[in-house]
């Protein structure tokens, strides 16, 4: 099974710990487990999601406006 980031993005689960816009606000040991689940099937597309998460999401949750 192949998963694609369109399929992720599906699911709601994108923007894990974000709660004011749209995401599911989920906790550290939420978000820990749903990139589990994903790296079952595919390590690349789990270490990409983590990342975009934590790298990309997470500064723009606490700084932006």
């Amino acid at each position: 099974m192949n998963l694609k980031l369109k399929e992720i993005a599906s699911t709601g689960v994108t923007g894990l710990s974000v709660k004011d816009h749209g995401g599911p606000g989920l906790s550290v040991m939420e978000s820990c487990a749903v990139t589990y689940e994903i790296a079952k099937v595919d390590g690349s597309i789990a270490s990409f999601f983590a990342v975009h998460n934590c790298i990309g999401i997470a500064p723009i949750d606490m700084l932006g406006s």
